[in-house]
């Protein structure tokens, strides 16, 4: 189940026949990792929520994100420009 649930775990982690495996030098038990996402997965879209940080029940509202996104410029820093 590749779904987030509210465990706060992730579902790699949750797999447990693929998280607990037999280490290919010893054989003895061994864990993969499971905090493989790239960091700009999260970074290309964080901009989307400031229209609607009001909100902790969804990361977006429809409504406040068509009024006001897209924005006709943004620069978030000086390492993105």
């Amino acid at each position: 189940d590749y779904k987030p649930d509210a465990s706060g775990v992730s579902p790699l982690a949750r797999a447990g026949d693929w998280y607990e495996v037999a280490c290919p030098s010893c054989g003895g038990g061994a864990r993969r990792e499971t905090d493989v996402s790239d960091t700009f997965l999260d970074s290309s879209w964080y901009f989307l929520r400031y229209p609607s940080t009001a909100f902790d029940d969804r990361a977006f509202d429809e409504e406040r994100t068509e009024k006001w996104l897209p924005v006709d410029m943004y620069i978030g820093g000086e390492e993105h420009s």
